[in-house]
């Protein structure tokens, strides 16, 4: 009788081990086609994989769109998962995406890009958490590493993605901020500027090119200051354009913009960029995984966790990431 009851206690445990809880986290981002949305996803699925316990359900986007991003949060609610990490393109329609369609049990989370005040400030329930960085801080060291790194002061223009994006126009501001504080009117920004690319990789570069014939009030070219990686992805295209510009205006052409992806560090290297700073993806895409986990277990989480920025120049690119 004693070793049937043991046999039965030794069933019961090496069931419940079995059946063990396996976690599903959905990350919904841009246009993930881009190196930046690639590297969280990166994150994402080498953390879920060191956790066993976890998996990484990455929705795969076309293009930086609302209405896409709405479609793959409902595919993955009907996939059953226990949390949603979104990037967010526009705070109105995803805050509707959400009442709509996430049941009230599966806790969401921004990452990379926020809801705007407006919308947090009335619904601080809508996300648990944010995980990213600190948008305005990005913007306002893309400009100190502008001023630091220019020889001269001269105009500039911006290059941004979406015009009602609130990380993105955080960029914008801190970038101007640092601008008014630093320059004392030297640096001005170009009449016909800002505009913007809907983050597409082929209309910023398009803009990039367009805005380097753009007339400046000295006659001296302008520098562009571009919000984020989109015309610096496609490296051919990029170096092809920029120096068919160049020897056609015959001066250089003088860009800083955000992010350090691969394609990036390899344009500070050939001398196509003056300088870039990045985030840190996979950083965020393991964060999400880690922090979606707490908040399942019933663990508290930190509202707001920024992830850290990265300096690379010509100078230091070789480095910069380590």
């Amino acid at each position: 009788m004693k070793i049937i009851y043991l046999l039965l206690i030794y069933c019961l445990c090496q069931s419940s081990f079995s059946e063990e809880k396996i976690y599903r986290f959905g990350i919904v981002t841009k246009d993930s086609n881009i190196p930046f949305f690639k590297s969280i996803k990166k994150g994402c699925l080498r953390r879920a994989k060191e956790l066993k316990n976890v998996e990484c359900l990455f929705a795969e986007m076309k293009a930086g769109n609302s209405h896409l991003q709405e479609q793959a949060i409902k595919d993955l609610v009907s996939k059953k998962v226990d949390g949603i990490a979104i990037a967010i393109i526009n705070s109105e329609f995803t805050k509707r995406s959400i009442e709509n369609y996430i049941p009230k049990h599966i806790p969401v989370v921004t990452i990379d890009a926020d809801f705007s005040k407006e919308v947090l400030k009335p619904n601080p329930k809508i996300r648990v958490s944010y995980i990213g960085t600190n948008n305005y801080v990005l913007g306002y060291e893309l400009a100190k590493l502008f001023v630091d790194e220019s020889l001269e002061a001269n105009e500039f223009c911006i290059i941004s993605g979406h015009r009602y994006s609130f990380n993105l126009n955080e960029r914008i501001r801190g970038f101007m901020s640092y601008i008014k504080k630093s320059s004392k009117d030297k640096y001005v920004s170009n009449k016909r500027c800002p505009l913007y690319s809907l983050e597409s990789s082929d209309k910023a570069l398009s803009h990039l090119v367009r805005s380097l014939s753009f007339k400046t009030h000295d006659g001296k070219p302008l520098t562009v200051a571009v919000m984020g990686a989109w015309p610096q992805t496609n490296l051919k295209d990029y170096i092809k354009l920029t120096s068919h510009v160049s020897k056609k205006l015959n001066t250089k052409v003088n860009v800083f913009a955000i992010d350090t992806t691969s394609s990036q560090i390899e344009l500070l290297k050939r001398g196509h960029s003056l300088g870039n700073v990045g985030q840190r993806p996979e950083q965020m895409g393991e964060m999400a995984i880690e922090i979606l986990l707490d908040i399942n277990k019933g663990k508290k989480v930190e509202e707001v966790n920024f992830t850290g920025v990265t300096k690379c120049t010509p100078k230091n690119y070789q480095s910069c990431l380590k």
